[in-house]
């Protein structure tokens, strides 16, 4: 199971590179970029340790005396990766993805890594749902998911795993693969898997969290999953100007407000914002501004100043929302480290503000910024990183520290398995425990 913005890059290789010098002279050039305009670097120095000069030397040995796009793409990678920013990405132009993805899925469970979906016609004897993966091609899996996540950007360790394991299973260019598995019965076993075309779909029982829902659970308790807070698909936002944003959301503001409308007289509200990897934080605030106090700052951001300093951060309200008061009853919210970006801004909104909520789950993915494109000189590669950062209401940076469970929930082979769903069973038992009082 499971922006505001980008630390990203986007590389465009539109004519050959015939010279290793180039790859090497961009890639010093993006250390000057960051360390020049990139929002979080003297915050990732002090959290993480960060070196800059590593990162850089360590770029140019992978690219060495290689003239091939796909080494300098692979360097770009990884030295993304560890600027530990979750907005980040490396997009070659024609870059022709590995055709094949292995034919399962995974999920951590406190059994071990565990099979999560098994593809269709894949033998029950050699793999099923809940096996223990041991061995990849005789690889431990904890290695295979510590190579993959060298070219995953995550702000969080929480969020780099949960991005390993995607990464894993979604790209290969093998025909097939060997695993061993251990099943529950604590047997162990070892099969010859084939590998289906990239893009197969594997069924599992992943709670669909990115799919809207609400309903009353039980009487006095309300449940409300937005989903995510991106704007209306095919709605032009990317290019719209910003007084059109408003009109492009009209009918999800509507929306928003018929939802608590019907949810409003609950004592208690879940609130689901596991999966959530953002969108727009007008969505955000719109909805932050009908469970707080009017003029309740939403966040804090601050900006640089034409001579590089930083200037002072200035807060930024909910939205005014009229016709409804503060929500008089009590919130759980249910987060994960796919919660991202402006989710990760509302959870931490609702944390500073609101007197009674039990965040439930595992930590955010504590990433969130603001975004301007660069282009390196020689490769015409553009970079696009934050320039802004974000602090909570009460002025805690959300990158890389985001929002932590008051209620860690610790998934099991079963719970994995479903039909049922861990976390919202702990919120459950939490919200009957506040009626009851």
């Amino acid at each position: 199971m499971k922006i505001c913005c980008l630390l990203g890059i986007v590389a465009v290789l539109s004519t050959p590179l015939h010279a290793q010098n180039a790859f090497a002279d961009d890639i010093r050039e993006l250390t000057g970029i960051v360390k020049r305009r990139w929002a979080y670097l003297e915050h990732r120095q002090k959290i993480s340790g960060l070196d800059l000069v590593q990162l850089e030397k360590d770029a140019l040995r992978t690219v060495g005396t290689s003239e091939d796009p796909a080494v300098f793409a692979r360097a770009l990678r990884r030295y993304v990766s560890r600027l530990e920013d979750g907005h980040g990405w490396v997009t070659v132009s024609g870059e022709v993805r590995k055709p094949r993805r292995l034919p399962f899925t995974l999920a951590d469970a406190a059994e071990g890594v565990i099979v999560h979906g098994v593809g269709i016609g894949t033998p029950k004897k050699d793999l099923r749902p809940g096996d223990v993966l041991l061995l990849i091609d005789g690889k431990p899996v904890e290695a295979a998911l510590k190579e993959a996540a060298h070219e995953v950007c995550a702000s969080t360790a929480g969020a780099r795993r949960a991005g390993a394991l995607f990464r894993l299973c979604s790209f290969t260019d093998r025909k097939s693969i060997s695993v061993e598995v251990q099943r529950a019965d604590g047997s162990k076993s070892r099969a010859t898997l084939a590998c289906p075309p990239t893009g197969t779909a594997i069924p599992t029982p992943m709670i669909p969290v990115w799919k809207r829902k609400e309903t009353v659970i039980e009487k006095g308790i309300g449940y409300f999953r937005p989903g995510s807070f991106r704007p209306p698909a095919d709605s032009g936002w990317s290019t719209a100007r910003p007084e059109q944003r408003d009109e492009i959301l009209k009918d999800s503001y509507t929306a928003l407000r018929k939802t608590m409308e019907r949810l409003r007289e609950s004592r208690v509200l879940i609130l689901d914002i596991r999966g959530n990897g953002g969108g727009t934080d007008l969505l955000g605030k719109e909805l932050a501004g009908m469970l707080l106090p009017k003029k309740s700052v939403y966040y804090r951001l601050q900006a640089r100043d034409a001579d590089g300093s930083w200037r002072a951060s200035f807060p930024s309200p909910v939205r005014s929302s009229p016709g409804f008061g503060p929500f008089g009853g009590a919130l759980i919210c249910l987060i994960d480290e796919g919660t991202f970006s402006t989710a990760d801004n509302f959870a931490a909104c609702l944390r500073d503000n609101h007197s009674d909520i039990t965040f439930v789950g595992r930590p955010t993915g504590a990433g969130t910024g603001a975004p301007r494109p660069f282009t390196l000189t020689r490769t015409k590669v553009r970079v696009t990183f934050c320039t802004m950062r974000v602090f909570s209401p009460k002025g805690t940076m959300i990158e890389g520290t985001g929002v932590k469970p008051d209620v860690p929930v610790r998934w099991t082979r079963r719970d994995v398995l479903g039909p049922e769903d861990a976390d919202l069973a702990k919120a459950l038992e939490l919200a009957r425990r506040k009626i009851a009082r």
